[in-house]
């Protein structure tokens, strides 16, 4: 077997054209299975990446919510409104915070929707597969 480093292709050219044709076309489907695996892999993160930008977006909701509370909190009781523009400080951070969480999902959202490739042209054609049936032919040849 010949083994050809596939990141220099200069290296087909020392080849003769029916063994560089060759190794093209199994180089062709050696690469189209690595493709396939790495947009599956990138698919899979971009959705893993979705759900932790989702579970930070709801968790930068609720501390919002909270820091709102405790502002309000502190005006209505008197506690001292330092602390409590201070608690507003913080809730417009993470009002921005929120914002670029969102912008974030939206993005992530779209990648893992989005296909990877466009359907075929044509149907992909199956008459020349078999049923499976040859396998259990095979058996009955074992004996």
């Amino acid at each position: 077997m010949l083994y050809i480093n596939a990141a220099h292709p200069a290296a087909i050219k020392c080849l003769s054209s029916a063994t560089a044709a060759r190794y093209r076309a199994a180089m062709d489907d050696e690469l189209d299975s690595r493709h396939i695996a790495r947009v599956a892999g990138a698919r899979r993160s971009a959705m893993r990446a979705r759900s932790y930008s989702l579970i930070a977006l709801l968790g930068a909701v609720a501390a919002f919510a909270e820091l709102l509370f405790l502002a309000g909190r502190r005006i209505y009781y008197g506690f001292g409104l330092l602390g409590a523009a201070l608690e507003l400080l913080a809730a417009i951070a993470v009002l921005f915070s929120m914002r670029w969480l969102w912008r974030s999902f939206q993005r992530l959202n779209h990648e893992a929707k989005s296909t990877a490739a466009a359907p075929p042209a044509k149907p992909p054609d199956f008459s020349t597969l078999g049923d499976g049936s040859q396998f259990a032919r095979n058996l009955h040849h074992i004996e």
